[in-house]
């Protein structure tokens, strides 16, 4: 009744031997097919080849950079192929380049390996490809810098450019005498820093440190130390300016630049203006690579405040020609010459942790001449898998117990009169527990001085804040 819904077995078999010898016999052909064309040249670069394996690394440099086309030739690009042996070769190269940019800059590009020109020509297509076959470039064992370079000439102002790697395709290798293809080691797509071409550098200066307190003397004093830089190009600098300005008298006085400790220049304070002008007989030169530090020098300030700006620099860059300043000034500091203020003297030499009391801190603090009112002197103490069970303060081996530890924070509340003799305070800690790995750290927090009905702080003393103090157990 019901044989119609029975398949036919004996069908349903021969049909799957048919299509089963079907698909065997195209399998085969396609396999065939793929074969052959391993061996056919696809172009400037072949996808065809057939394993990685970690022969070689490449690295490109991401960082963005602008530069100033030079006299002659420019370096546009550069990547780097780390072989691992010496039977290595370089085959094909394919390098995609986006940007704003007219195709014309690659008309007479060049390739550089380890410095040394090679005989190669681009090939640059209409999508933004460059291509190199370097039919078997053999490789050094170790790093190979490879740079791309271009006439200046035909380089636009505002261009802006940027290479990469796209994928394992892009960078073809070979290994061994039978020249097997692979591609090397890396992380793809590899592209480099946007390159921007402008038509001259800038300078930028940054503050070192200044030294606010100075007694009145003829002695020359450090007032400040500052740091210059060029971006994109080297600059020549043949004059800077410093303003100074201040209530006091200054007459002529004489300022000091220094560059490692050698003076450099020498200006005189105009009184007109304020402007301490320094000229450059041996031309001070900026690279794009160091900054260079500067120290102003100064004796015979009257007691006042000062307060000093650098105002110009004067510079000419060195691939462009132009002269370059800088676009804002710096403000360098205010100095106080004072006839009186603290100085304190870290003692410190105390590094390792035990159980039980351990030393942390001594100074030495005093004044210059009379008096100072020391109103607050505070720590950070913090310990780390120890516990920390007592704290105990001495004033010149006195005892004191007027100060408090609140959220690790150390004060010393008694109001001290500073005098030229001066104080030795000294700071005990008792621990337990302690294993290896224990820490006990003290950083300097604040300071509350008066003097002259004036409130001051550690910003306005030398030398602070002091260095910070770690024992440890290990």
């Amino acid at each position: 009744m019901f044989e119609h819904l029975i398949p036919n077995i004996v069908q349903k078999e021969s049909s799957r031997k048919t299509s089963l010898t079907f698909y065997i016999i195209a399998l085969l052909i396609a396999v065939g097919i793929f074969i052959s064309s391993l061996g056919i040249d696809k172009g400037p670069l072949t996808s065809a080849y057939s394993y990685t394996f970690n022969k070689a690394e490449v690295q490109v440099n991401s960082k963005d950079n602008s530069m100033v086309p030079s006299v002659g030739n420019t370096s546009i690009f550069e990547f780097n192929i780390l072989a691992k042996d010496n039977n290595t070769f370089l085959q094909k190269l394919k390098i995609y380049v986006q940007g704003l940019y007219k195709s014309t800059i690659f008309n007479d590009l060049k390739i550089y390996h380890n410095g040394v020109q090679l005989g190669y020509d681009a090939v640059f297509d209409n999508y933004g490809y460059l291509y190199f076959d370097l039919d078997n470039y053999s490789l050094s064992n170790g790093n190979n810098t490879f740079s791309f370079i271009i006439p200046s000439s035909d380089v636009n102002i505002g261009d802006i450019i940027q290479f990469s790697f796209e994928d394992p395709f892009s960078i073809v290798l070979s290994h061994g005498m039978d020249k097997s293809l692979f591609t090397p080691d890396a992380t793809f797509p590899l592209k480099s820093g946007l390159i921007s071409f402008v038509d001259k550098g800038s300078i930028y200066t940054y503050l070192d440190n200044f030294y606010p307190f100075f007694l009145p003397s003829n002695i020359s004093h450090k007032l400040v130390s500052f740091s210059l830089g060029s971006l994109t190009e080297a600059v020549d600098i043949y004059n800077l300016s410093i303003t100074c300005e201040t209530e006091e008298y200054l007459d002529a006085s004489l300022f000091v630049l220094l560059n490692n400790g050698l003076a450099i220049s020498q200006g005189y304070y105009n009184q007109k203006d304020g402007i301490i002008d320094f000229i450059l007989d041996d031309i001070l030169v900026l690279n794009n690579k160091e900054d260079i530090s500067l120290q102003l020098h100064t004796s015979k300030l009257l007691k006042g405040k000062y307060s000093f700006v650098l105002n110009s620099i004067n510079g000419i860059g060195f691939s462009s020609g132009s002269d370059i300043n800088i676009d804002d000034k710096l403000f360098l500091g205010d100095i106080y010459v004072k006839d009186n203020f603290l100085i304190i003297e870290d003692n410190n030499k105390y590094t390792s942790l035990s159980e039980g009391w351990n030393t942390i801190k001594e100074i030495s603090i005093k004044s210059v001449n009379d008096s100072i009112e020391l109103k607050k002197l505070s720590w950070f103490l913090e310990s780390v898998a120890t516990n920390l069970e007592d704290i105990e303060i001495y004033i010149n081996n006195n005892k004191i117990n007027n100060f408090t530890f609140n959220n690790n924070i150390l004060t010393i509340n008694n109001s001290l009169d500073i005098d030229k003799e001066g104080v030795v305070i000294e700071i005990l800690i008792n621990v337990s527990e302690v294993e290896n790995g224990s820490i006990v750290k003290l950083l300097f927090d604040n300071i509350l001085w008066f003097f002259d009905d004036n409130e001051y702080n550690e910003d306005m003393l030398p030398y602070l804040p002091l260095d910070p103090v770690i024992l440890s157990s290990f």
